[in-house]
C-alpha cells in the first residue's frame, strides 16, 4: 500500500482474490483504498478488472 500511495504504479494485478486479501474485511478495505488512490485493481483468475464501471 505504501508504493500504491506514493503513485509508484497505476494497477495492482493479482492471480486470485484470496492471495490478495487475508479476510474478506482486508479485502474490501483495501479494494476502497485503492480505488480512492485512483489504482486500478485486476484479478486474472476471479475475471475481475475494477477499471472499467461494469465490474465496480
Amino acid at each position: 500500500m505504501t508504493d500504491a500511495q506514493q503513485r509508484h504504479f497505476d494497477a495492482d494485478l493479482v492471480w486470485k482474490l484470496d492471495r490478495f486479501g487475508q479476510s474478506l474485511r482486508h479485502l474490501a478495505n483495501a479494494l476502497a483504498e485503492l480505488e480512492a488512490l485512483g489504482v486500478a485493481f485486476v484479478s486474472l483468475r476471479d475475471n475481475l478488472d475494477l477499471s472499467t464501471t461494469s465490474d465496480r
